[in-house]
């Protein structure tokens, strides 16, 4: 004979933020209650939410006295507000354990650079290894913004110039522009 386990209904309700967010099988992870009941009380509750009811729990439900009925409404929000809660600070866990792989594989990346680099002739011209070192660097930079993305961090950093600083960087790029047409060079664009 199978036995039926029983969840509280503050598990029920975790299970069902977790699963509104993430999906079942998140939520099963978290809450060790199986994916398919939990799927099953997501079918229901959205039978409940969005059809009429045809069961007499909901009609029980309707014959109880308006200060009752304000209690439980009262309750059930208390649950939720708290299984949103939970459920917020398991997600934000998660992110935090992801922000931390990718941090791991940009300091990865980074090192595996700084090793092909002392190893490297740069007059030799090893088109692979030049892509290979691009796909590194490309590694590193993604680990580290979507590490920074996932932790609420900048992603990039802005700089304020004076009005004299602006002028004479400009004043530096428009001499190089020159100088390089001058002499016949490639037209650079200014950066």
């Amino acid at each position: 004979m199978r036995t039926v386990a029983r969840w509280s209904e503050a598990d029920r309700e975790k299970a069902l933020a977790i699963a509104q967010e993430l999906g079942a099988a998140e939520a099963s992870r978290a809450t060790g209650i199986p994916a398919g009941t939990i799927r099953s009380w997501v079918h229901r509750a959205k039978r409940r939410n969005g059809h009429k009811a045809r069961n007499t729990r909901k009609a029980a439900t309707q014959r109880r006295t308006p200060k009752l009925r304000r209690a439980q409404e009262a309750l059930a929000a208390e649950a939720i507000d708290r299984a949103r809660a939970e459920a917020g600070e398991y997600i934000a866990e998660r992110l935090k354990a992801v922000a931390d792989r990718l941090y791991g594989a940009g300091e990865r990346a980074l090192a595996r650079i700084e090793e092909m680099l002392d190893k490297v002739d740069p007059t030799r011209g090893d088109r692979d290894l030049a892509a290979y070192l691009r796909s590194l660097v490309g590694a590193m930079h993604y680990g580290f913004q979507d590490a920074q993305l996932l932790t609420g961090k900048p992603t990039q950093r802005s700089e304020v110039l004076s009005g004299e600083d602006a002028r004479r960087l400009i004043a530096e790029r428009v001499a190089r522009l020159s100088a390089a047409r001058r002499e016949g060079g490639p037209h650079q664009q200014p950066h």
